[in-house]
């Protein structure tokens, strides 16, 4: 479970379209105020395509995670915050028909029958996210987004990490090369506020 996390804390990168905030229950938008500093100019505060540390420290303020990572104790043990995610399954056994559709690798020596976990990973948002402007945020907002960062035409830089090592999605590399649609990728909705996250190898 721990490599998990790196899907988690960079799956931000799929809701990029403002800046997030919290509703109240009438639906109005809180609003927060940060100043501080920085050498990076506005233009590139966008998960898709940002590019240095100075833009990346100012998006830490604008964007929110799915989990944060916590780490306790002396052995190096973390703990899971939830942020946008309310819960976070591994459903690789009921779902290995996402895994040939979607053409994740198997290990080494090892039949689709005999892998029960690793793959498949079904995400549940909490209710009442929305964007700065009050827009609800569910998950289409994170497929459409995911569509957007990988779109072959725009050749986003953060792109990359979801093309190889750990959070790479199956499908995604051939999608962003131009060969293939954005059906092959594995990333969809299974309702208003879960979707589902195909990697390509195992986590």
């Amino acid at each position: 479970m721990k490599r998990i996390s790196a899907i988690l804390m960079t799956a931000v990168v799929f809701v990029s379209v403002g800046l997030l905030s919290s509703c109240t229950a009438e639906g109005e938008v809180g609003e927060y105020t940060y100043r501080g500093y920085t050498s990076a100019l506005g233009n590139n505060w966008n998960p898709h395509t940002w590019e240095t540390s100075a833009d990346r420290s100012v998006m830490d303020y604008l964007t929110t995670p799915l989990v944060s990572v916590l780490p306790y104790g002396d052995e190096g043990e973390f703990a899971w915050s939830y942020d946008m995610a309310k819960d976070v399954e591994d459903v690789t056994g009921d779902a290995r028909g996402d895994m040939l559709k979607y053409g994740s690798q198997l290990p080494d020596g090892k039949s689709i029958e005999e892998v029960g976990n690793g793959y498949v990973y079904e995400i549940t948002l909490r209710e009442g996210l929305c964007f700065e402007d009050g827009t609800e945020i569910n998950a289409e907002s994170f497929v459409n987004s995911m569509r957007l960062c990988l779109d072959p035409k725009f050749k986003n830089n953060r792109a990359n990490i979801y093309l190889s090592g750990e959070a790479a999605i199956a499908g995604a590399k051939e999608y962003f090369d131009g060969g293939t649609d954005f059906e092959t990728v594995g990333i969809y909705k299974t309702g208003e506020l879960s979707f589902r996250y195909v990697t390509q190898a195992y986590i």
